[in-house]
């Protein structure tokens, strides 16, 4: 009896694990969040690199399963993307000048617009390694910025709203890779 209770031990956290989360680069993502009282289900996730460091884990949370990058912009589909930190430190003005720039990429001249800056002035602090950064889109259309489970910023701007998604969903997205596995295509 006393052999069979390890293994006991392992079968309970292969379940629990396998329930409710996966690992993947080093990161345990849920396999589902809760928005506004509805269970989103994990649709993909994918790593986030710039100049071979891992940056962050990104997580896409959906009602239902999408694999098109168009679907995502239905604005009465809940959705949240989730980025696990990695990476040691990002300083406050390198997560604002990504944001920038990843704006740009697919919007051009989105970053100089009142909508871009008053978003940009919520990163106002660096982000260490460990913290979760969720961009909660709303079936409202409201977006809502959620920084270890408290609630940094909310936006109501359909503008604003497209030009995230278009980040990670975009022509030009901040990581082809990162956008494959949030849509679950690796």
């Amino acid at each position: 009896m006393r052999k069979s209770i390890p293994l006991l031990v392992a079968l309970f956290l292969l379940t629990f694990t396998s329930a409710y989360g996966r690992e993947f680069a080093g990161v345990s993502i849920p396999e589902t969040c809760t928005i506004d009282g509805q269970v989103l289900r994990l649709n993909g996730c994918g790593l986030r690199t710039k100049f071979f460091f891992k940056i962050y884990a990104g997580a896409l949370y959906t009602p239902d399963r999408v694999t098109r990058a168009t679907d995502l912009y239905k604005n009465d589909l809940p959705k949240v993307i989730r980025m696990h930190f990695i990476y040691h430190r990002v300083s406050a003005s390198q997560m604002r000048d990504a944001f920038a720039d990843d704006f740009d990429n697919n919007i051009p001249g989105f970053s100089k617009t009142a909508d871009a800056r008053a978003f940009f002035r919520v990163f106002s602090f660096d982000v260490p390694a460990g913290d979760v950064i969720d961009l909660v889109f709303h079936a409202d259309g409201t977006l809502t910025i959620v920084r270890n489970g408290s609630t940094v910023a909310t936006f109501h701007s359909a503008a604003l709203n497209r030009a995230v998604l278009a980040i990670y969903f975009g022509a030009d997205p901040v990581s082809e890779s990162l956008k494959k596995g949030m849509l679950g295509e690796k």
